[in-house]
């Protein structure tokens, strides 16, 4: 199995997992880590206690290599920075300098416990398949490739790559386009002066925009048709996963995996979108309850029509 596929065979455990309890989670990270990081059962040291000044807490798992601890696992629901926190308090105590935080999306720690104040470099890993930082991430914690430097040089050289791609989003600009094509334009015809290829392009608007993350579900014929144009009642929910109309418990099934919908907001004289987020939406939840406890609340003063929710395939 490659560590692509490792790591893809993580994230569907992770995703499984999701709403379980901290002992069900426990016990397939403990699982993962002997199965596809390849640590013999002696070397995982799970519910390690870990002495607090006069009190005792427990390091949810303490991977280690004979006598030597290597790194310290904290698992964590959505907490980050709780689960920071106390993750840094143990690696703190077991003076060991690699962390991994699991919770929200996959944190990897380098971290100095002789600094006085919390020093550390982090790099952060989304649950998402084919990611190349998370197949990184199981090749360098397998047990067979470990390396501390090396661990600490790809947290480096993550941090590097996504502080470059920061820039560069922060680079791109409407004035950046204009002055690129001037340059081609200049360079393509030499002949043309610089004034002229100036005025050529003030003639025409040149924009750069953000595009939506989601791009938007088609929204079936039979839905527009229907489109009331009276706000006197509640304004229809309707529910859909790709193209298809669900009914409320599939839909709930679908958001408890995937974790995020799009929403359509269809008001008297205009439309907007937006993204739900649903981290927190658990199996208890009430689903429509949930929908109505947002801004649809105002939907007579907003003079809102219909709410179209969208979970992509």
């Amino acid at each position: 199995m490659s560590y692509a596929d490792s790591w893809n065979k993580i994230v569907v455990q992770v995703k499984k997992n999701i709403n379980s309890k901290e002992e069900i989670v426990q016990a397939s990270w403990e699982l993962l880590f002997s199965t596809i990081f390849n640590y013999p059962d002696s070397d995982i040291d799970s519910q390690r206690s870990v002495k607090m000044g006069v009190m005792k807490k427990r390091a949810d798992i303490v991977v280690k290599n004979g006598g030597e601890d290597l790194f310290i696992v904290e698992l964590k629901r959505h907490a980050l920075h709780e689960g920071q926190e106390q993750l840094f308090s143990y690696l703190n105590q077991l003076k060991v300098d690699l962390g991994v935080l699991v919770c929200d999306n996959l944190y990897v720690y380098d971290y100095d416990f002789t600094a006085k104040n919390d020093a550390y470099s982090v790099l952060e890993i989304p649950f998402a398949n084919d990611d190349s930082n998370g197949a990184r991430f199981v090749e360098l914690f397998c047990k067979e490739n470990f390396d501390k430097q090396k661990i600490k040089d790809f947290i480096n050289e993550g941090n590097a790559k996504k502080q470059a791609e920061s820039d560069m989003k922060n680079e791109l600009s409407s004035e950046l386009a204009v002055r690129l094509l001037k340059e081609y334009f200049a360079k393509k015809y030499p002949t043309i002066e610089k004034a002229q290829i100036e005025k050529i392009l003030a003639g025409y608007n040149v924009s750069v925009s953000k595009k939506s993350l989601y791009s938007p579900a088609p929204v079936p014929q039979s839905i527009n048709e229907n489109f009331s144009n009276t706000i006197s009642t509640s304004p229809e929910i309707i529910l859909m996963i790709g193209d298809r109309v669900v009914s409320s418990s599939e839909f709930k099934s679908k958001l408890l995996e995937k974790r995020v919908a799009k929403r359509i907001w269809y008001y008297e004289n205009k439309t907007e979108e937006d993204v739900w987020e649903a981290r927190d939406f658990k199996s208890e939840s009430g689903l429509i309850g949930n929908i109505r406890s947002t801004k649809f609340r105002h939907w007579r003063t907003s003079k809102l029509k219909k709410l179209v929710c969208i979970i992509s395939e």
